[in-house]
C-alpha cells in the first residue's frame, strides 16, 4: 500500500436513508469488499450536512472531501485510483 507508513484514514461515508442499510449499504461493501470505515449519515436535515461538508456542493453523488495538514480540497465527481491519489498529492 502506497501511503501504509503514513497517517491516512479514509472513510466512507453513506447517505442512503438509515432504511436501506440491510439492502443497499450492505450489499454493495461486500460486493466490492470494501474494508475502510463506513458510517450511515443519519441526518433531518441533508442540507445542514451538505453545507458543512463544501458551501459549494450541490448534494450530487459520488462526492469526495479531502483533508490534509489543515487544508480542505472538495470534489464533486468521481475518480480513479491513480486519480485519486494524484489529487491527494497535490494538497499541502
Amino acid at each position: 500500500m502506497q501511503y501504509k507508513s503514513q497517517k491516512l484514514k479514509v472513510l466512507l461515508i453513506s447517505v442512503d436513508f438509515k432504511s436501506k442499510l440491510k439492502t443497499s449499504v450492505v450489499p454493495f461493501v461486500k460486493k466490492h469488499g470494501l474494508k475502510n470505515q463506513i458510517f450511515v449519515l443519519n441526518e433531518q436535515d441533508q442540507q445542514e450536512y451538505i453545507n458543512r461538508i463544501d458551501s459549494t456542493w450541490s448534494g450530487a453523488l459520488p462526492a469526495t472531501l479531502i483533508i490534509k495538514n489543515q487544508t480542505r480540497k472538495f470534489f464533486e465527481k468521481e475518480f480513479t485510483y491513480s486519480e485519486l491519489v494524484e489529487e491527494y498529492q497535490k494538497v499541502k
